[in-house]
């Protein structure tokens, strides 16, 4: 029967609050993969282990498991009992790849009553396996390496471990709202932060025009694929327009963009609290547009009580795309969409506003009614 060996890292070093941590990412491994309805999953020190059961689909589950924040790595293993024999054995019958020409085998003991130490069941089972295959050993560079665990709870052997993202489970760490442009950078800043282990609903402010049905497909495809991280995930869409024809007529255009991110963060404001969130995440890194001065931000950032997360905030934007190819945003992200932030903006824009300029314009018309307004028109929808 097959069985899965899944392992942290992070969680390793959580101590007394580590079961805290395993208990979040084996609820997370039930809820990604619904085949394993049924199957055992239980915490062992330092690892996870799924099954064994009959008739995995170990490629749909490994599909999977690489999208799971907190996990360092998982495979597929051979589990037996703690027993010298039994891991002689196992290792006579196992079924071997062809075209190998050197390997080496690495023990981890954890169960320090085995007869054995790690060093000697190197040697033991490396030389049983070049009795059987006539391999040469190559400590430095095998074509493949046979991993042996020796836990409390059972021997391990594996070939091929799969990465995993790493980082801590979603879910351990409070919940965040992300403004979502519909550009590269804010959804990759979403997931950097569900790798710290936040859960993340979206906020999309918009400026319908004549692609509308586009645009609004382009942002929920969007969050299709950042839920697959997460499960599930929800998305408040925000008409945008009315307040902005209401910012132009008294801001002018060198500070528009600022004015618009200022008023995107008290609309969301009170969408926070009615989701029990702790802070907003945001796409932005310094100095890559004039908004995103240190100058700007701290501007932007002032009209929030609460605390604005910038994973992204020392990043370039080559590190940042190369992630974005990775999770699967970058396609989406760079499909054409109309994004209302861009709408009448000067070409020289303010790189340094204050706040007090801020406030100024902002006190000239009734902001907070309008602010009102627009999330009392915002289409709410689940994704995932």
């Amino acid at each position: 029967m097959t069985s899965l060996i899944v392992h942290y890292d992070e969680i390793g070093t959580k101590s007394d609050n580590r079961p805290f941590f395993e208990k979040q990412l084996v609820r997370n491994i039930r809820r990604a993969c619904p085949a394993l309805q049924g199957v055992r999953i239980r915490r062992l020190y330092g690892r996870i282990q799924v099954g064994p059961a009959e008739g995995l689909d170990i490629e749909a589950l490994g599909a999977r498991l690489r999208d799971l924040p907190g996990i360092a790595w998982f495979s597929e293993v051979r589990a037996l009992p703690v027993d010298l024999e039994a891991l002689r054995s196992a290792v006579r019958d196992l079924p071997l790849p062809d075209g190998i020409r050197r390997f080496k085998v690495q023990t981890r003991r954890s169960n320090k009553n085995f007869p054995l130490d790690s060093v000697q069941i190197n040697r033991e089972i490396g030389r049983q396996m070049q009795e059987r295959t006539g391999w040469p050993v190559d400590l430095d560079s095998p074509e493949l390496t046979l991993h042996i665990d020796v836990t409390q709870q059972g021997i391990f052997l594996y070939f091929d471990r799969e990465r995993g993202l790493g980082g801590l489970p979603v879910g351990v760490s409070g919940k965040l709202v992300s403004l979502l442009s519909g550009g590269i950078d804010s959804p990759v800043a979403a997931f950097k932060m569900f790798r710290r282990g936040c859960r993340t609903l979206f906020v999309h402010f918009h400026n319908y025009g004549r692609d509308a049905q586009e645009v609004r497909q382009k942002v929920v495809r969007l969050v299709e694929v950042l839920a697959r991280y997460q499960f599930t995930a929800r998305l408040y869409l925000v008409p945008f327009s009315g307040l902005q024809q209401a910012l132009v007529t008294v801001v002018p255009p060198e500070a528009r963009m600022v004015a618009y991110r200022r008023v995107m963060l008290r609309i969301a404001e009170p969408i926070l609290e009615k989701e029990d969130a702790k802070g907003f995440v945001t796409g932005d890194s310094v100095g890559q547009v004039a908004s995103q001065t240190l100058d700007n931000l701290q501007v932007i950032y002032r009209a929030t009580r609460y605390p604005v997360f910038a994973p992204l905030i020392g990043e370039d934007k080559r590190t940042t795309t190369d992630l974005a190819r990775r999770i699967g945003t970058y396609d989406i992200s760079i499909l054409p969409y109309q994004d209302c932030c861009s709408f009448l903006l000067a070409r020289h824009p303010e790189t340094r506003w204050s706040l007090e300029e801020a406030e100024s314009y902002e006190r000239k018309f009734p902001l907070d009614r309008y602010c009102q307004e627009a999330r009392e028109s915002a289409e709410v929808l689940v994704v995932g």
